[in-house]
């Protein structure tokens, strides 16, 4: 089962900013007016769209009615909206089916006893969400980490739904580390380190060395850019909308005379960059695919090869979706950027055949294996 990381309260751009630099897949804004963290539409709007393109939004909200709903979809846009009260299925259905907006409904978990309410939202709810802090009627907050995973191993039935993480208790770095490697070839961004000594109780927001989140760019990042050919664009959404906001990058494949994609940028752009990308790309234009790009996706608007950008990302890795050298490393997958950025700088000084290769591509690959595989690498200092 992969892991997903919601970081929930995100309420000003810095929030934002440090949400997305911590590779979370959701950010959460509050809009229950007692919460701390509580963040008015308009404010959300600004946030929200700092955030579009680079982690999905979720709205939060307790027994809202539709005129609050309303004014949240309206402005800010949420990819999800995440119910927190008494809602009813019948509700939590009314509210998907109004908004065209995917639901989460939150449910508060004591005991066993607790999932049995769980199966009529089956229809009516997209995900579902469990908070288990207390069981029994006890808080479990200072129990060790291992009490707490037997606990919930003993009243959680997994189900299509909802299962437990997989847990390993390791001794050496070798089977940290060949565990870590199965959880990204897996598409895992990486595993959570606990302590199982005594004292491993949960601390809200203090984790320390209790807990650590270990991640393959955190031993070596990608260091090299890449010189990427853009073969779409993709409409921009909130403040990009009525331009591009994103574009479809591939490299070339001399061997075979194609432009194989690796990735989707929509990161690093200003207003200034985005504004002249129409007037760079207009000549390329395309109303079809052209036969010399192979991708797995499809742009808003095609583009004939032409205009090379200079991206950075976190890590190379196989997607199913991209082109790139497809099947060197896994039948059916090609290799792809994760978080790609656009560096600012567009290679005018290039044509599209002499942008960076797929096969320079699948060696900046390896490299990055064989220097995670070497016993010389060490952790980043900055675990962010």
């Amino acid at each position: 089962m992969a892991v997903l990381v919601k970081i929930c309260g995100i309420n000003s751009v810095e929030a934002a900013d440090a949400a997305a630099k911590a590779r979370a897949d959701f950010a959460g804004m509050i809009f229950h007016r007692t919460s701390p963290r509580y963040l008015d539409p308009i404010r959300a709007g600004i946030v929200a769209e700092r955030l579009r393109g680079r982690l999905r939004t979720v709205a939060l909200l307790i027994d809202p009615n539709d005129e609050e709903i309303a004014g949240v979809v309206t402005v800010v846009k949420p990819d999800f909206l995440q119910l927190h009260g008494n809602e009813t299925p019948a509700r939590v259905g009314a509210i998907k089916s109004r908004f065209g907006v995917p639901t989460i409904k939150a449910f508060a978990i004591a005991d066993a006893n607790d999932f049995a309410s769980v199966a009529a939202y089956n229809d009516a709810a997209d995900m579902f969400l469990f908070d288990v802090l207390m069981a029994g009627g006890a808080p479990t907050y200072s129990q060790s980490f291992p009490e707490r995973r037997k606990l919930l191993e003993s009243i959680l039935t997994p189900n299509d739904h909802v299962g437990l993480a997989e847990q390993r208790v390791v001794s050496s770095v070798e089977e940290a580390t060949a565990f870590l490697d199965e959880a990204i070839a897996a598409g895992g961004e990486g595993v959570m380190a606990k302590s199982v000594k005594e004292g491993s109780a949960y601390r809200a927001g203090a984790r320390g060395y209790w807990w650590i989140k270990y991640k393959r760019d955190y031993t070596v990042g990608l260091a090299d850019s890449i010189d990427g050919v853009v073969v779409g664009a993709f409409q921009g959404r909130g403040r990009r909308a009525g331009r591009y906001g994103a574009f479809l990058l591939a490299v070339y494949n001399p061997k075979r005379d194609r432009f194989e994609t690796f990735c989707k940028v929509g990161s690093g752009f200003d207003d200034a960059a985005l504004a002249e990308m129409p007037k760079r790309l207009a000549r390329f234009e395309s109303d079809t695919q052209p036969p010399e790009v192979e991708t797995g996706i499809i742009p808003d608007r095609w583009m004939r090869p032409g205009l090379v950008l200079e991206v950075r990302g976190a890590e190379l890795t196989v997607s199913p979706i991209h082109r790139a050298e497809l099947g060197a490393v896994r039948a059916g997958a090609g290799l792809a950027l994760r978080f790609p950025r656009f560096t600012g700088r567009i290679r005018d000084d290039k044509g599209p055949t002499e942008a960076t290769t797929a096969q320079e591509l699948l060696e900046m690959y390896r490299l990055q294996v064989r220097q995670e595989a070497s016993p010389d690498a060490k952790p980043s200092d900055d675990p962010a």
